[in-house]
């Protein structure tokens, strides 16, 4: 164990009955202090704070340069949204999803690999999900396929869900890439920013190597 350090000598500490008292003295005032103004802020908390009172919403504004937010509660499909994007990739795509079953996602996935870009694909290794064999179809058209380690400490979920492309853009969803995702409340924000779009490219490779090649 790491030696505590002092701020004063110890023989220091050892202060005359006189020294102490008034140390005690000086700690219960501002214990009373403190506590009092937290007693003070909660209840002003509490008398301006009505859980009643409807939320008012507030006129849209602006989306800084190279930020899209969709809602499917709008209208959006935001599969297929995905789908189009994807379908713009020039170089790269690197997916990280749960599950993907809708068939826009995959034929736009091997659309992109077709003409050319470097696509892999990021899942988890056995999500619940009857009669899947999207693995095998996308092996079958040559794109990678890397199993995800099971959460962080081997127990848990792959729940990381987004899509770099051309490490220019990210695309972060809530909803698994699957056929049930139309029946859902999503939403999506797509990021044209580089900046961001290397970080969750960093990430990939972090779990693309931490996770298993499917052969």
């Amino acid at each position: 164990m790491k030696e505590m350090s002092y701020p004063v000598p110890v023989r220091e500490l050892h202060a005359s009955p006189v020294a102490v008292g008034r140390w005690h003295m000086f700690s219960a005032t501002w214990i009373a202090i403190v506590m009092a103004a937290l007693l003070t802020g909660a209840s002003a908390i509490a008398q301006t704070s009505d859980v009643k009172k409807p939320l008012a919403r507030i006129p849209a504004m602006p989306l800084p340069a190279g930020v899209e937010i969709e809602f499917s509660s709008a209208g959006v499909d935001l599969c297929g949204r995905i789908a189009d994007l994807i379908g713009l990739a020039q170089k790269e795509v690197l997916v990280s999803q749960y599950a993907i079953t809708d068939v826009r996602v995959l034929q736009a996935l091997n659309a992109a690999y077709q003409r050319g870009a470097m696509v892999a694909v990021l899942l988890d290794r056995s999500p619940a999900i009857k009669n899947y064999d999207t693995p095998h179809y996308l092996r079958g058209q040559g794109i990678p396929v890397v199993a995800a380690r099971r959460g962080i400490d081997g127990h848990g979920w792959h729940n990381q869900r987004y899509i770099v492309i051309d490490r220019e853009a990210v695309i972060l969803s809530s909803c698994d890439l699957t056929n049930s995702a139309q029946k859902n409340n999503e939403n999506m924000i797509v990021l044209h920013l580089p900046a961001i779009a290397v970080s969750y490219y960093n990430e990939w490779l972090l779990e693309g190597a931490a996770g298993q090649p499917l052969p």
